[in-house]
């Protein structure tokens, strides 16, 4: 019976979690970069599900193959956090999403796999010359398949950084 409780509990937890991002992602303003259905989206938002305190260093110009070589970097456990496509469907669209967030503003994302559509996503944003790059909990019931990718449970509140250097802050 302990069993069963433990096991309700933890799938409440993740119906809240799912439904928490949900609600700021639908409600809150946004201002869409990108969107495509079968691979994901990026935006601007001002609702964040992390610790992301305003005001940040945006807009700000971090040029598409800085993206690609922070995006290629990450990894979690012996997974590559993302794919060769994401990278080359979603670099250039979080470099335009930096350069269009404002101070109090930042990039979030979802990715979606297609074939069996696992939902990975966090949010993006540069303070005190660091990019922070924040994954927001996996939960079933966001993803649309009944198969939980080992990729997506890994990136489960996982939160990198790496430091700017150079001239990339735009005044």
């Amino acid at each position: 019976m302990e069993g069963k409780i433990k096991v309700l509990k933890k799938e409440l937890i993740k119906f809240i979690v799912f439904f928490i991002i949900s609600i700021l992602c639908a409600c809150s303003p946004h201002i869409m970069v990108y969107e495509n259905t079968d691979q994901g989206e990026v935006f601007i938002s001002e609702a964040s599900l992390y610790d992301a305190v305003p005001p940040f260093q945006h807009p700000v110009k971090i040029p598409k193959d800085t993206i690609v070589k922070m995006m290629r970097q990450m990894k979690c456990e012996s997974y590559d956090i993302f794919t060769e496509p994401e990278i080359k469907n979603f670099a250039g669209e979080i470099s335009a999403g930096l350069k269009k967030a404002r101070k109090n503003s930042f990039v979030s994302f979802y990715i979606s796999e297609q074939m069996l559509r696992y939902i990975s996503g966090g949010e993006i944003y540069v303070k005190d010359s660091n990019v922070i790059w924040f994954f927001y909990p996996a939960s079933e019931l966001y993803q649309r398949s009944p198969v939980v990718s080992d990729r997506v449970k890994c990136l489960s509140n996982k939160k990198y950084t790496f430091t700017l250097t150079g001239e990339q802050v735009i005044p």
